[in-house]
């Protein structure tokens, strides 16, 4: 499964978001949490992928922080379900080198990670 956000000018852009099913499989130390698994490659260099987990299919958002606490990139993620999941970030969009947060929210609880962010 996969989603690509469209700007009002129809133009597609955004994250790509792959789920990963697991039928069967135990996600160890995650399943069924609200996680932050990481980032993708860390340092990234260009293209990012942020992997996390949802324990429902509850509204959910997951957010990507400057060290300012300035949002540069966000997506409602809750749709895709219970699970575990890949965002796409696709290219830096002109992001400056350094750190970045990412912020995970869903049902008044927070999951937290950090990315890398080169040249």
């Amino acid at each position: 499964m996969f989603a690509q956000q469209v700007n009002s000018a129809g133009v597609l852009g955004g994250p790509v978001i792959y789920t990963y099913t697991t039928t069967g499989v135990a996600l160890t130390g995650h399943d069924g949490a609200l996680a932050v698994l990481g980032g993708a490659p860390n340092p990234a260099v260009g293209r990012m992928r942020i992997a996390f987990t949802l324990p429902t299919g509850d509204a959910a958002s997951l957010e990507v922080l400057d060290v300012s606490g300035r949002r540069v990139w966000s997506s409602d993620v809750g749709t895709l379900g219970a699970g575990r999941h890949v965002a796409d970030l696709g290219g830096t969009n002109g992001a400056a080198p350094g750190l970045y947060f990412v912020r995970l929210r869903q049902a008044g609880r927070i999951a937290t990670g950090k990315v890398l962010l080169t040249r």
